[in-house]
């Protein structure tokens, strides 16, 4: 008994297979790249706003910190009284010399040491500090005043000059907020050391 040979298959093109293959989807590790990808990017959008915000809430504070500190030393060094004007309303703040007085003076002609620019800018509107907001000034003296200014003396104490009289400060702050983020510049009564806390 014979048995018929087997046919042969049928010869196929392995090109047509791996082009038909590439046709009908992506492969897993394409998949994986691209979604991998995506979570890498999305992952470094979200870390660096946030940093980015923080970074400029730290960058406002340390300026402001940086105009009271100027307004103290001046004083210190020149012994003539300095001082900063700071507003929620305006988020302005600005370095003066203050001229004593029935009616007292300020001038704000102060230049920083470095860069001999006039010190006065806006929070939120001045390069690097976007979307950062001076939420709150509260500069009080003897029993309850409140003043948008705060002078120091030769000895670098922090007071305020109302030209019939001089006030001690009782306490000193300026409030910044960024988003949920807050970092607050306060001033010392006794010594006017100026501190920022988170």
């Amino acid at each position: 008994m014979l048995i018929p040979p087997l046919p042969k298959p049928a010869p196929h093109d392995d090109r047509s297979v791996t082009q038909c293959s590439r046709i009908a989807g992506f492969t897993l590790i394409e998949i994986l790249v691209v979604v991998s990808l995506i979570a890498i990017f999305s992952l470094y959008m979200l870390s660096g706003k946030s940093g980015l915000t923080e970074v400029k809430l730290t960058n406002a504070a340390k300026e402001i910190a940086s105009a009271l500190k100027i307004a103290r030393s001046e004083a210190m060094r020149t012994g003539i009284p300095h001082g900063v004007t700071a507003t929620a309303v305006s988020q302005r703040v600005r370095v003066y010399e203050l001229t004593p007085g029935a009616l007292p003076v300020r001038t704000y002609t102060v230049r920083h040491p470095h860069s001999k620019q006039f010190i006065d800018f806006t929070v939120g509107e001045s390069s690097g500090f976007e979307g950062v907001t001076v939420s709150s000034v509260d500069f009080t003296y003897g029993i309850g005043v409140n003043q948008n200014d705060i002078d120091f003396n030769s000895a670098g104490v922090p007071y305020f000059d109302s030209g019939a009289t001089s006030l001690p400060l009782a306490s000193a702050s300026i409030t910044l907020t960024a988003g949920a983020d807050t970092k607050t510049i306060t001033v010392e009564p006794t010594n006017g050391r100026v501190k920022v806390s988170p």
